[in-house]
């Protein structure tokens, strides 16, 4: 390690808790991989042990030696070699404090962590650090007070999702905005290892020391003993939390003197915070981090701040899904929409509670129940999504999320209606790039004029900044699904296609007559002839019988509309939604959900669903990429003159000719002319979709503007 210079950098005591950057959040993923990689020798370097040792390093970078370490030869050996190697060998100081004895404790290293000499630890870890290591990424994560936490992520429970630290503030942010600080109550009911809570401490902390010029020692311990409460079923993680507000308390304040411990708590139940709105169960279910047990059951906070966890009731255990459905039967769906309801109901009257939430959330049919009913109770005061991307240990186009501020309503009906006038709501997007709370692509819209957009239309998703006029077509016009001679179905489900479906190219000649085509989607527009076979001796028999002894029906899903000519759209659109003539003479699957018409010309409606204006408002109804086909059946449709008809009728059929010459033939023309010149066939039917439908300038830039618009133009050719 002689190759790395020494830190001369020091914590200083006003130092800013600063959460990690994506490139030292890297290095320290890099590094905590590193350190448990597997061995199969009795030193092997677990998980546990590698958030230990972040954990010393952190002590390290602030000289700390707390009581608990001194008594460890491994703990002080480690700690004195971070100090030395790293942060100029400065005297350690020690804290003797029952507050370090408390909260520090459960990271000290044993010999059941590490049965080797203290010397042999130290060798292992130098070997794991590599040589060209940047200090400025060592010296971040020493300073980083949740640091741990963030190790602790790449080990835990896929459910184990932390937040980012400029959402973090944003957050802490929000539900602090217009509140009184003195009277500031703060909760997060699936604290983790506090990456919600250390930032809107310290939030509080800047709040309150602005406000009152309190001395510090005061200031945290009416933060611990008064404003901040911690809820979570995870005893690691809670360690951890405990851990990050040692540090927190001693970077604000030098001097080690005795402070309460905070208010961190221990879930016995499975289903840990949720108990607390439910009358039978037990409201001191609950260990104190001071092993103390108290009665959360009727207490109100002012604020909340949640990233609560995610799990689907299909996948949870019969115990907890069997709770959520008896308990929480308007958001049992899954846990973290049980963790709103809970958090809805614990937020005092005029409180706030800023929380991120999945963003199909905004506009799934399966919570617009839920959805008006958190509005009879609380006003929204912002909405904004976060997209892909903002989670980088959960990347990838499925990881969608937003952020929900709401307001507990309170006061008179006259106080309501008074200030409702007044109220505004800020919708608009966070992006993952920029997650800093003064730089979002945002913009405040009047409450009224935002609940007016969304009771128009269909499903009420949380749809603000749609333009009026877009919103009134769901109210103004026919639902595609009502349309005489439109049928939107869902394709079969064969319970097995790796049993029924096979490529062509694997049909041998005497299995090609018991094979038919099998369209299975796949997210190309215009058109695509499909390489996939099903199965059909004797009319699918065999699928029948199949499905049958799994519990399914006999009756295949769509069959009437087997081999007819019709419509497709890729189930899942990861770069938006594209449709397509479906493949000739086909079945179709359920990843190939089909739209089959006998009133309105397919190819007009094949146009139509390739809009800018039928994907725009199809982002509206389901911003997610698993389009349904239950969105697709509430597209506002307004049927069209026969002029207008034929003119896009025309068109499409000659996108089509381009798309299909192409796909018969590459190398018969260059792609980039036939990109361009689908592009302009494309301008021109989102021209006519628009006058057709009366949009004007303006909206129709919003339109072509929008992210699954802009998406849906990408990849015309794969």
């Amino acid at each position: 390690m002689a190759n790395v210079p020494k830190l001369l950098s020091k914590i200083s005591e006003e130092a800013p808790n600063e959460g990690l950057s994506e490139l030292n959040l890297a290095f320290l993923r890099k590094l905590a991989k590193k350190l448990s990689a597997s061995s199969k020798n009795s030193t092997d370097i677990g998980r546990v042990l590698t958030v230990k040792i972040i954990g010393h390093l952190n002590l390290a970078a602030r000289n700390l030696v707390p009581e608990p370490f001194s008594r460890s030869e491994l703990s002080l050996a480690l700690i004195e070699h971070f100090s030395e190697s790293y942060f100029s060998g400065n005297k350690s100081r020690e804290d003797g404090s029952s507050f370090a004895d408390s909260l520090t404790s459960p990271l000290v290293i044993t010999t059941s962590d590490w049965p080797g000499t203290a010397k042999e630890l130290i060798k292992r870890i130098s070997q794991s650090i590599e040589k060209k290591g940047k200090p400025q990424n060592i010296e971040a994560v020493a300073q980083c007070t949740l640091s741990t936490g963030w190790a602790q992520e790449l080990f835990g429970e896929s459910t184990q999702v932390f937040t980012p630290a400029g959402i973090a503030k944003h957050l802490a942010a929000e539900v602090f905005e217009g509140q009184p600080v003195i009277e500031a109550s703060l909760l997060d009911p699936a604290c983790g290892a506090g990456h919600l809570l250390i930032p809107a401490a310290e939030h509080w902390l800047s709040l309150a020391n602005l406000d009152r010029q309190t001395d510090k020692k005061e200031l945290l311990t009416v933060l611990f003993s008064q404003v901040i409460t911690g809820l979570d079923i995870d005893s690691k993680l809670l360690q951890l939390c405990g851990f990050a507000f040692y540090l927190l308390a001693r970077d604000k304040h030098s001097e080690l003197c005795e402070l309460p411990p905070p208010r961190l708590f221990l879930g016995k139940s499975a289903v840990g915070s949720l108990t607390l709105a439910v009358d039978e169960c037990n409201g001191k279910d609950w260990a104190g981090i001071d092993e103390s047990a108290v009665d959360l059951k009727n207490t109100t906070y002012n604020q909340i701040v949640m990233n609560p966890p995610y799990l689907s009731t299909r996948i949870m255990g019969d115990t907890t899904a069997d709770f959520l459905r008896q308990h929480y039967p308007d958001s049992a769906g899954d846990l973290y929409t049980a963790f709103i309801e809970l958090a809805a109901k614990l937020l005092a009257s005029g409180g706030k509670l800023s929380m991120i939430v999945q963003q199909s959330f905004l506009s799934v049919q399966r919570y617009r129940a839920f959805r008006l009913k958190l509005l009879e109770q609380c006003h929204i005061s912002s909405c904004l999504t976060l997209g892909s991307g903002t989670f980088s240990a959960r990347p990838g186009e499925k990881v969608n999320s937003a952020i929900l501020t709401l307001e507990k309503k309170g006061g008179s009906t006259g106080e309501v209606t008074a200030a409702k006038e007044r109220r505004m709501i800020r919708v608009g997007r966070m992006e993952a790039n920029h997650l800093d709370s003064n730089d979002l692509n945002s913009n405040l819209i009047a409450e009224e004029t935002a609940l007016a957009t969304m009771n128009a239309i269909s499903g009420n998703p949380f749809a603000f900044d749609c333009p009026p006029g877009l919103a009134n077509c769901f109210k103004s016009l026919p639902a595609l699904s009502e349309i005489d001679g439109v049928a939107i179905v869902n394709g079969l489900f064969t319970c097995n296609n790796k049993m029924f479906v096979k490529l062509e190219s694997e049909l041998d000649a005497s299995e090609k007559q018991l094979y038919v085509p099998y369209d299975k989607g796949g997210g190309q527009k215009w058109y695509h002839q499909t390489n996939y076979r099903l199965h059909w001796q004797d009319k699918g028999e065999s699928i029948r019988q199949y499905r049958k002894e799994r519990g399914q029906s006999r009756a295949l899903p769509g069959e009437e509309f087997y081999f007819k000519p019709g419509l497709t759209y890729s189930y899942i659109g990861t770069t938006g939604f594209k449709a397509r003539l479906l493949s000739e003479n086909s079945i179709f699957d359920i990843a190939s959900s089909a739209i089959f018409s006998e009133a309105i010309d397919h190819h007009y409606l094949l146009g139509f669903l390739n809009s800018s204006l039928a994907i725009y408002l199809l982002g509206v109804l389901n911003p997610t990429i698993n389009f349904q086909i239950g969105d697709l059946r509430r597209l506002p449709f307004c049927p069209p003159s026969a002029d207008a008809a034929s003119q896009v009728a025309t068109l499409v059929k000659a996108a089509i000719t381009l798309v299909r010459n192409y796909q018969e033939n590459p190398l018969s023309i260059e792609a980039a002319e036939i990109i361009a010149a689908e592009r302009s066939l494309q301008e021109e039917i989102d021209t006519i979709i628009c006058e057709l439908y009366q949009i004007d300038r303006a909206t129709e830039v919003i339109i072509k503007d929008n992210e699954w618009v802009v998406g849906s133009r990408k990849k015309l050719i794969k």
